[in-house]
């Protein structure tokens, strides 16, 4: 559900409670209530191609957030990770980054001039 929802052709509007007990406890149940933005979602080959989309762009920015992770605690320089980042190859074009240091403050204690 959540995937279908963060594809865009629903919306999680709010999940039921109902007492399985017959006590006055109120426990969540399996059911959810949702509206429906795109009447698309109905069709299996628009279905499959919006929920391609958002996995893809989840994968992207769990990918993204484990680079930040790795910069932030030392396992790969700035420099390499920007490299990564920036790095796009396609059919029939690419874009190579190369990586270059003396833009952090590490490589400025270690320059002779400042």
């Amino acid at each position: 559900m959540l995937l279908v929802a963060r594809a865009g052709l629903i919306e999680l509007v709010s999940r039921f409670y109902a007492s399985r007990t017959g006590i006055d406890e109120m426990t969540p149940t399996e059911t959810c209530r949702v509206r429906i933005l795109d009447p698309g979602h109905a069709n299996k080959d628009y279905w499959k191609r919006a929920v391609a989309a958002s996995r893809s762009q989840t994968r992207a920015r769990v990918d993204h957030f484990r680079l930040l992770f790795d910069v932030i605690n030392g396992a790969v320089k700035i420099a390499e990770s920007i490299k990564e980042l920036y790095t796009v190859t396609l059919p029939g074009a690419s874009v190579s980054v190369h990586p270059a240091g003396g833009g952090c403050p590490v490589h400025w204690s270690h320059e002779p001039n400042r």
